[in-house]
């Protein structure tokens, strides 16, 4: 079944904290493509972009391949820009600092470059070079400032990459990353199949990698040896998306804090100071594909999963149940969500090609005075004092 803007009336979207206002769908260009990525811009908050995974070849029209879509949350029934590109689209965004700037990441391994001003085509592509990346690149960050900035890839083998956005020519630096681990007397190198890869905010040097493995590892750009320092255990099955919690202010800093999905029917918290696992979210009854923090309130965070169900858990409220608990597309699986940046509402794709736009009510989304103080307590009630 696909999702039309005009059949949202016919599933039930009745929920006390979420509503699902508007389906975006493109006939054209979005049918039965997975959606592989979201991002919005910060510029201009009406645009929004997701990518699709299609197959490109010579026997397929250009529809049926892989693409970006900008939409404008005024057009829900067609896309306002097209982007392309020759390879498979693994993951696309905006770049933060660099508002005409779009980045696209295949399964070839390449990194592309569209320029909003000039056309559907890339502007920059770097070339398929042992010396990049050779695999499917998930991967993506860019880091730094608005006057020094770099883009950061990862490949499922493990390789990471710095690019400089004038020139993607080939990448400034390229490690394999690995964990050294003890077997008998010996140190010997394993490697790191990345899943994810999440910076802190503000933060350039330190990084953290979800793998295949489930294992979630921490890691520094500017360290030596492997660049890996740590094995965070907890999954037991290949990690999704991780997110590191933003800096939003109020009176106790988490950012020592990351949320992570899996495959493994779980969500679970971590915290970098102690470096490990504080609390894993069960409630789950299918693989979790994505999930994200509020970008406004510290205590809230959304998942999607296999079954189409859009989570919204407020750890302030509750560890144990979710505050709400809507099926948003249908029962089609679910594997991207993000929330818009005043985060009252959040976007969840879907395997159609579905973009379900929903509302977040504001007794759910917009944060309380006290949530910062009541959110620190919760957490050290999760570390006991020695």
């Amino acid at each position: 079944m696909d999702l039309r803007h005009d059949d949202i009336h016919n599933l039930d979207k009745s929920g006390e904290k979420v509503i699902v206002k508007d389906v975006y769908f493109d006939e054209k260009w979005s049918k039965n493509k997975a959606v592989t990525s979201l991002s919005f811009n910060s510029k201009a908050p009406e645009f929004f972009l997701a990518s699709y995974y299609g197959r490109n070849d010579a026997t397929t029209s250009k529809y049926s391949g892989s693409c970006v879509l900008v939409w404008s949350l005024h057009l829900p029934k067609r896309a306002a820009f097209v982007y392309q590109c020759q390879g498979e689209i693994a993951k696309a965004q905006y770049c933060k600092y660099r508002p005409n700037t779009i980045i696209g990441t295949t399964y070839s391994g390449q990194v592309v470059l569209w320029d909003t001003r000039s056309g559907s085509d890339p502007v920059m592509r770097s070339p398929l070079s042992s010396e990049s990346h050779t695999h499917p690149v998930f991967g993506a960050s860019v880091v730094g400032s608005s006057t020094s900035h770099n883009l950061v890839t990862l490949s499922t083998d493990g390789r990471f990459c710095v690019w400089n956005l004038e020139n993607i020519s080939q990448p400034q630096e390229c490690i394999d990353l690995c964990l050294l681990v003890d077997v008998g007397e010996s140190r010997v190198k394993k490697d790191i199949a990345g899943c994810t890869l999440s910076f802190p905010e503000q933060e350039t040097n330190k990084f953290f990698v979800g793998s295949e493995d489930g294992g979630l590892y921490a890691g520094s750009r500017h360290g030596s040896g492997s660049h890996v320092t740590e094995k965070y255990e907890g999954h037991v099955g290949p990690i999704t998306a991780t997110h590191c919690h933003p800096s939003i202010g109020g009176s106790h800093d988490f950012s020592d804090l990351i949320i992570s999905s899996s495959m493994d029917w779980t969500c679970k918290l971590w915290s970098q100071r102690h470096s490990k696992c504080l609390y894993s979210f069960d409630e789950y009854q299918e693989y979790v594909y994505d999930v994200n923090w509020s970008p406004i309130h510290p205590s809230l965070f959304a998942s999607v999963d296999g079954k189409g169900e859009l989570q919204l858990w407020q750890l302030s409220h509750s560890m144990e149940t979710p505050v709400s608990k809507l099926d948003v597309t249908g029962g089609i699986a679910a594997n991207k969500c993000g929330w818009t940046s005043d985060g009252r509402n959040i976007v969840v794709g879907d395997i159609r090609g579905n973009l379900h736009y929903c509302e977040v009510l504001n007794d759910v989304a917009v944060p309380s005075s006290d949530e910062w103080d009541r959110f620190g307590a919760r957490l050290r009630d999760l570390v006991p004092t020695s």
